[in-house]
Formats: structure tokens, sequence, C-alpha cells
């Protein structure tokens, strides 16, 4: 079973970060809600609160298999702001391991200097980007290598299922698509 890491950081954007838990943990991947912080209670950008299982530092990183960044533009400057995960997130990028970022969370790859090829992302976040000279598409996920970036809350669903694609295999794909009702 994969083994998914989510870090959730305050002033999250509430309908990727549990649309992308739902999805995966419907697909049967293991999915871990880590805090940025030792506070286990995190309020979204809508505040909403929701209880992380475990703190980013309290984990083994190598012990998953991708790492997942929901959006909300304060809790991507979180990340941003938070050395552990920077680290990370350049672990899982040196070992060729998935790596997804919807919504404004490009911007952490971008810090890292991961966009090597055209993302997805926010429109408008892309102007706030340093360190790519790759363009923004106009779809709801991109997937190129090991990075699935993706553009909004709107597209959430089908950026999880790109996620849940990437990995398990296409029979679970298609059984999460008819228990979803989608085409």
């Amino acid at each position: 079973m994969s083994k998914v890491l989510l870090p959730l950081a305050q002033g999250f954007e509430e309908i990727e970060l549990v649309c992308i838990a739902d999805i995966l943990r419907r697909a049967k991947i293991e999915v871990t809600l880590a805090s940025l912080t030792s506070s286990l209670e995190i309020k979204g950008a809508h505040h909403i609160a929701l209880k992380a299982e475990t703190s980013l530092q309290a984990l083994r990183v190598d012990d998953f298999d991708a790492i997942v960044m929901h959006g909300g533009m304060e809790g991507v400057n979180h990340m941003l702001s938070s050395p552990l995960l920077l680290h990370v997130i350049s672990e899982f990028a040196n070992a060729q391991k998935i790596i997804g970022a919807i919504c404004a969370a490009p911007l952490v790859l971008d810090e890292l200097k991961l966009l090597n090829q055209d993302f997805c992302c926010y429109p408008g976040c892309e102007k706030m980007m340093k360190n790519t000279q790759n363009k923004r598409l106009n779809l709801a996920f991109k997937t190129s290598e090991n990075l699935v970036t993706g553009t909004g809350p709107a597209f959430a669903m089908l950026f999880a299922i790109e996620l849940v694609k990437n990995l398990t295999n296409h029979n679970v794909v298609q059984e999460l698509k008819r228990e979803l009702l989608l085409p």
C-alpha cells in the first residue's frame, strides 16, 4: 500500500486538503496529516479547524511514497517558511518520489527550483515565481515526471484522482471513478 504525507499548515485551503485526503483514502492509500508545528489543531483559510495526526518533526519521511501540498496562500507562506518542510520536499525530489502541489503550493516547488516543465497553479501565482521560465497551463492538473501540479479548489478531485493514478493502477482508478460517479 502506498503512503502519502500531507503537510498541514495554518491557512490551508479546506476544499483541497479534505478532498485530496478523502480521495486518496478511498483508494486505500495510507494518508498521514502532519502539522508543520507542534500544535495538531490547525485552522484553515475559511476558519475550519482540522486536527493533524502528528507533527512533521515526529515522522520518518523515508516511509512515504509521496508528499502532497494543499493550497491557500497563508498555508503556502507557512510552508515556504518551514526549513524542515523544504528539506523534506528536497529529499522527495532527490529520491524521485511523487510530489503533488495544488493551487498556490507550486510556489514551494518554484522556491526549490523543481518546476522544470510547464505546470498548473492558481491563476496569478505564476507571477510570484522567481525561479522558473516555464509557463502556467490552463488545465485542471499536469503530471511531469514525478511532479503533479493542480490549478485550485474546483479541480481538487481531478487532481487527487491523478495522484491515485500515479500511486496505484488502472483498476483502482476505474473503481474510484465509478464509486464517485465520475465519467
